[in-house]
């Protein structure tokens, strides 16, 4: 469908350094409603990109002194959501696929119709709609499944995912271990030091959760003050091991005004339990972990139970190094 009469606000740019070229193809796209800018020379064009953000560049392949493939790459460094349209005689339709290839949208060789020209901005045009509305989704789906402060998955995708785990766990035969982690006198941090302040420990301590996983597994914040890890096709006793070495990457952190807490430091206390050795559902294995975290609190924090053959307890020592 023609949109030649109609306003549109889309902008497209033109650079050519054949006046006559140029001209014709500003009068083209101008005609099918869209509003146009044109230069002779990449240099100013640049200037121009920096300065106004353009929907669509269309851009002869061969300009003067600049390489049509450099403008190209130029232009997705600078201006990555404007889709580029080279221009080229036939004889370089090899070059114009290379300019494919670092990121150029379509090319068009000489001579073709103005009813060409529109066809192939309005599919740029198109595509970069799609590309944004694809990156809205997964921003909207980021935020549906992301904890607004630590930046973690929340509650929810954790539930979905240790579902999963545990379902793919007991079909498999594998392993999965559940750590469930709450940060030790919170509540007395946050009176001392002001919970702007506890909320910035959350922060570090959600951040160091996150760089202390694999790409596998999960880390999440299960509420307030509690954390909790799912590692994929993992035994109980590297999740024992894990949590070990959690425990005390956290103890050796500082953080501002952590002296005024009771232990002096600012520490985490830590449940774990596995599946399918003490549960073969979601919610019976939160529960262990629970009930091994509460064991931890219990003995004075700052420490790593484990469940096992239905009560927590305290890891030996020979049980936190792996």
């Amino acid at each position: 469908m023609s949109t030649a009469g109609t306003k549109r606000l889309e902008k497209i740019l033109i650079v050519d350094d054949e006046l006559a070229k140029r001209e014709t193809l500003a009068e083209q796209t101008a005609a099918l409603g869209f509003m146009v800018n044109a230069f002779s020379d990449w240099n100013s064009a640049l200037l121009e990109i920096r300065r106004v953000r353009y929907d669509v560049l269309v851009t002869d392949l061969f300009l003067d002194g600049v390489s049509g493939i450099d403008v190209v790459r130029e232009v997705k460094s600078v201006s990555p959501n404007t889709a580029v349209i080279v221009v080229t005689p036939t004889a370089s339709v090899d070059t114009a696929i290379e300019s494919i290839r670092e990121g150029a949208y379509d090319y068009l060789t000489m001579p073709f119709s103005v009813g060409t020209l529109e066809v192939s901005i309005n599919r740029a045009l198109e595509r970069r709609r799609l590309l944004r509305e694809s990156k809205e989704k997964e921003v909207y789906k980021k935020l549906a499944t992301q904890d607004g402060l630590t930046k973690l998955n929340n509650y929810t995708f954790f539930r979905q995912f240790l579902g999963l785990e545990v379902e793919k766990c007991l079909r498999y035969g594998d392993s999965v271990a559940l750590l469930m982690i709450d940060v030790d006198d919170l509540k007395s941090y946050n009176d001392n030091q002001g919970h702007m302040e506890g909320n910035r420990a959350l922060v570090a301590i959600g951040g160091l959760l996150k760089r202390f996983v694999r790409k596998a597994d999960v880390a999440a914040r299960y509420g307030g003050d509690e954390f909790t890890l799912v590692f994929s096709h993992t035994p109980k006793v590297q999740g024992m091991w894990a949590g070990e070495r959690l425990r005390r990457l956290v103890e050796l952190t500082d953080f501002k005004g952590e002296e005024t807490l009771p232990g002096k430091k600012m520490t985490i206390s830590m449940g774990v339990a596995s599946c399918p050795d003490d549960a073969r559902s979601p919610e019976e294995l939160i529960s262990c972990a629970d009930q091994a975290l509460y064991e931890a609190k219990s003995k004075g924090k700052n420490t790593v139970c484990v469940y096992r053959n239905g009560r927590a307890h305290p890891l030996k020592d020979a049980e936190k190094t792996g």
